[in-house]
């Protein structure tokens, strides 16, 4: 019978023959010229296991380590502390999450950090913050706004010219539809006026104004043109 001495495989009888030698644990078949356990027998009704690289038999398997079918200790996935399976993590490393039985530093793309919980956003949602219901991107090319996912943008927001993400903000005062440039807030093209506005292209970015403000603003400049008109006469 071979067993484990030493980190060694080897017979339990000496050179001699004549006595037996002492194991630290048994081994009941081996390979390779007696260089590694294959399998492991019962010692004291204790179970044992392989353990790599030195192919030990071992009472049981350290940590970030699981049994496999041959009852060989096997390394977890990387960061991974216990596990079922190498690529089944049930406990990750202090600061790591787990998602899918995988272990991360920060939670993948379309889920959200809860408590240090992965948990995965709404449906509709390509990456969300503060719950898993208010999405701050949308799958399918939707659009974005206050956490809603839609096909347009509403009446009173418009879209943003984004390489990256299509999303919408408020068109402002008097504008039920415009559109936005990226990164420049103030820049707002307002394509239709609000009922009770009208455009003004000459007071940007206030595309539109309460027609009875712009009424009388344009009377008044009908009426400077008018008497500087009659002063360039009298001159």
């Amino acid at each position: 019978e071979m067993c484990i001495r030493d980190r060694k495989i080897v017979d339990r009888c000496d050179q001699s023959f004549t006595s037996l030698v002492d194991c630290d644990y048994p081994c009941s078949t081996s390979q390779d010229s007696l260089t590694a356990c294959t399998t492991c027998v019962v010692k004291q009704n204790v179970e044992l296991f392989i353990m790599p690289p030195e192919f030990a038999c071992i009472g049981s398997c350290p940590e970030k380590y699981f049994i496999d079918a041959r009852r060989v200790c096997r390394p977890c996935i990387k960061h991974c502390v216990s596990c079922s399976f190498r690529d089944i993590c049930d406990v990750c490393e202090a600061g790591y999450k787990e998602w899918n039985k995988i272990c991360y530093e920060k939670c993948p793309l379309d889920t959200i950090d809860i408590d240090g919980i992965c948990t995965q956003c709404f449906s509709k949602c390509l990456t969300c913050q503060g719950n898993a219901n208010f999405c701050t991107a949308c799958k399918n090319h939707k659009f974005s706004y206050e956490g809603e996912c839609y096909d347009k943008c509403i009446e009173g927001t418009g879209p943003v010219n984004s390489a990256r993400l299509k999303y919408c903000l408020p068109c402002g005062e008097g504008c039920d539809e415009c559109t936005h440039t990226e990164g420049q807030p103030q820049s707002i093209n307002c394509t239709r006026c609000s009922s009770g506005y009208s455009s003004a292209e000459t007071f940007p970015p206030l595309a539109c104004l309460p027609t009875r403000r712009l009424s009388g603003i344009a009377n008044e400049v009908k009426e400077g043109l008018g008497e500087k008109k009659e002063e360039m006469m009298h001159n």
